[in-house]
């Protein structure tokens, strides 16, 4: 876990009370001015950016991965493989981390254990439950869309 996440910050006690503001009865101007102060007196909320590569494993070899390369992630047990049209790592992190990460204008999940490319999609076809199969331009194989995330392409 990272540092900055494993210890409270002022933006944590901000946000607390931020919360607790509806609760205060007739002290809500002076927790106002408290806020105001402690807002200006933070240090800058740190700013991940997005993964650019990460290092997979195929057999003995390690690779290094550039993301946009990437077609889809998917879960299997406790392991994430990386799929590229160039063939298919290992990553030990799960896809909820992986997730948190990847820009979301780009990577999208589709099912509880899959997250593709968006760069990476040809094409969509539901089917008569509502459920969609995803076609790749990288790939020869095709990839479900579950219910829940059939949503996401609607407008498309």
């Amino acid at each position: 876990m990272d540092a900055i996440a494993a210890e409270p910050t002022s933006w944590f006690w901000i946000g607390r009370l931020r919360s607790r503001l509806g609760n205060a009865g007739g002290q809500n101007e002076a927790l106002l001015a408290l806020i105001r102060d402690l807002t200006a007196s933070a240090p800058a909320r740190p700013v991940t950016q997005p993964l650019v590569w990460i290092t997979a494993s195929a057999g003995k070899e390690t690779r290094l991965i550039m993301v946009d390369d990437v077609a889809y992630f998917k879960s299997d047990s406790k392991y994430t493989t990386v799929m590229t049209a160039q063939g298919e790592s290992l990553l030990r992190t799960s896809l909820q981390e992986l997730l948190a990460r990847l820009d979301p204008t780009h990577f999208k999940q589709i099912h509880r254990g899959t997250i593709v490319n968006m760069r990476m999609v040809s094409s969509i076809v539901r089917d008569e439950n509502g459920r969609g199969t995803m076609r790749l331009k990288n790939r020869p194989e095709t990839l479900q869309v579950s219910l829940t995330f059939m949503p996401l392409f609607k407008n498309m």
